[in-house]
């Protein structure tokens, strides 16, 4: 007797059944029967393990196809999805949530029924199913009462649809003890939209604002840019860890100059630098980021002196309204390209990487401190600059340097010239 037929069998002669608030508004009973726990079959496209899916394939290309839906009931498949599942369920939120493996070890027994389809695919208690499958293959005698799984079975004509629904509605609302991955979030929102649902029965699905929603989806293409575009490794979701932040300030703050692209795109770029090397940062990337979006051209300009790198200004035609028949004059901005390019230049030279970071770090600093006390930042610069040019001593310097040095000083006194100059029209101005 096939799976399915079994499974049809067994809610013909039971009399149990429960209520599902979830599926369908709960107009639905679900017949409730008992399963061998080796019969089940782990649902592929389970949100929550989407992303380990795609990076085990992704570090792997002979794995290429091991989760298409076709293989669902091949062995080397559902070994594959237990591996990631079983992680997952020895996660849990904090340190105030016990995980998932950990608590039906303690009590040893099944306390929700599974939610499974008519054919015998878990919809609902993934991850219980793998920690029940481990703890009876480890302890067979102390669980044998895993052996046996507690099923509320989905009538057979559930869609796809509704199951998709039912997923969202059990697990991805705010309130899931363990919540989903944000990258899955975003998927999901755009997997919706894709199939033409309403905005509005999106945020009722998920209980939640469509804000957050809108974030969530920003969040995602930002994220995927980094993988494929940046990193060149699509699908590598391992790469994100501990990246939400960052992601989050990318999505509510890359609006710079909405009339300029190449500026959005240069301090994007950076953005995703910063990711790449959060490792080497001493604060956090997101703080970094906020300034940089906050200070795109005056950033991006320091960077690029830092750098040496000339910056060259360029015409880009101005958006044009579709009803306007005018001549719209284009719009000079500077060209960060160079920029752009240097930082990906710099991926697998770690001594590169490592300098250009701290070169970016002191310039947030900067130009963060400069937002912070505006009318103060020129006479605190003037004296940090006097500060460390006091500190210089001369009697130690290499034969070997005293020629850039003597440019260094040169274009010092330049500088020091010019900026007396300036300070000097500014007081007549004022004085007038």
């Amino acid at each position: 007797m096939t799976r399915e037929a079994r499974i049809h069998q067994l809610c013909n002669e039971s009399e149990d059944s429960q209520l599902e608030p979830k599926y369908l508004n709960g107009t639905n009973k679900l017949k409730l029967i008992d399963l061998p726990t080796d019969s089940l079959l782990y649902r592929l496209e389970n949100y929550r393990t989407g992303n380990r899916q795609k990076t085990l394939v992704s570090n792997d290309p002979s794995k290429a196809g091991l989760f298409d839906l076709q293989h669902t009931e091949d062995v080397a498949t559902q070994q594959a999805q237990h591996g990631l599942l079983i992680e997952l369920a020895k996660e849990g939120k904090g340190e105030s949530t016990t995980d998932i493996y950990s608590e039906l070890e303690r009590v040893g027994r099944q306390t929700e029924a599974l939610i499974i389809t008519s054919t015998g695919i878990v919809v609902n208690g993934n991850r219980r199913l793998s920690a029940m499958r481990e703890l009876l293959h480890l302890k067979q005698t102390a669980f044998q009462s895993f052996s046996q799984v507690r099923c509320a079975v989905l009538p057979a004509s559930a869609t796809t649809k509704d199951i998709r629904d039912l997923e969202f509605r059990l697990q991805m609302q705010p309130d899931t003890k363990l919540p989903y991955d944000w990258t899955a979030l975003g998927r999901g929102v755009l997997d919706m939209r894709a199939d033409r649902y309403p905005e509005d029965t999106i945020a009722q699905i998920m209980n939640r604002d469509k804000k957050d929603l809108a974030r969530a989806v920003a969040m995602v293409n930002a994220a995927d840019r980094f993988l494929s575009d940046w990193l060149g490794t699509p699908n590598n979701f391992a790469a994100l860890d501990q990246t939400e932040q960052a992601f989050i300030q990318i999505a509510v703050k890359n609006k710079a100059r909405g009339d300029d692209a190449l500026l959005r795109e240069a301090t994007l770029a950076t953005d995703f630098f910063l990711i790449e090397n959060r490792e080497k940062l001493v604060d956090r990337a997101y703080t970094h980021i906020n300034t940089i979006e906050d200070n795109p051209e005056q950033v991006l300009n320091e960077l690029a002196q830092a750098l040496e790198i000339e910056l060259t200004p360029v015409v880009v035609q101005a958006v044009q309204d579709e009803f306007s028949f005018a001549e719209t004059p284009g719009v000079t901005v500077l060209d960060y390209a160079p920029v752009i390019a240097h930082l990906k230049s710099l991926r697998g030279n770690d001594e590169g990487a490592k300098a250009t970071i701290e070169k970016l770090t002191d310039i947030c600093l900067n130009v963060s401190q400069q937002a912070k006390g505006r009318d103060k930042a020129a006479l605190n610069f003037a004296r940090n600059a006097l500060r460390q040019l006091n500190s210089v001593d001369l009697t130690t310097a290499g034969p070997a340097t005293h020629a850039d040095l003597m440019d260094v000083l040169t274009n010092l006194a330049h500088k020091a010239g010019t900026l007396k100059t300036q300070l000097d029209e500014i007081g007549a101005a004022v004085g007038a």
